[in-house]
């Protein structure tokens, strides 16, 4: 009977495919999968969460934790609210993997290239004008 389609044994058992879903949604996962009476998600579903909760190196050399990049993380948490789109955090010795705070520099992506949020002494019109 596992693998077949819930509206098969709504069929077989000559209920309402509501029923059967209400009931079977109890012992079965997000996915569909069995699952143990006290677990929330099945065996493959629950290896995945743990994986997404693991610190890992992405592809470019950036360590990301639950699917975001820890260094961006970090300097949320020092500047007290979430980075805009235009902001890139600087990683001040170039390892991309040592996200320590005072090793994080943030910096205006619009500005010249090398040109930190804190050295910006011109007003929006003054950049405007130069380019």
């Amino acid at each position: 009977m596992l693998g077949t389609r819930k509206s098969e044994i709504a069929r077989l058992a000559k209920v309402k495919s509501d029923t059967v879903y209400r009931v079977l949604g109890q012992w079965l996962c997000e996915c569909g999968k069995p699952r143990s009476v006290a677990a929330k998600l099945c065996f493959s579903c629950s290896s995945k969460a743990k994986r997404s909760t693991v610190r890992r190196i992405n592809k470019d050399g950036y360590v990301v934790v639950c699917g975001r990049l820890e260094h961006r993380v970090v300097m949320s948490q020092i500047v007290g609210r979430e980075l805009l789109s235009h902001e890139s955090v600087h990683h001040k010795n170039g390892i991309r993997t040592d996200n320590r705070p005072e090793n994080l520099e943030l910096w205006v992506r619009p500005q010249p290239a090398g040109q930190r949020a804190s050295d910006l002494h011109v007003t929006p019109a003054e950049v405007h004008a130069s380019n």
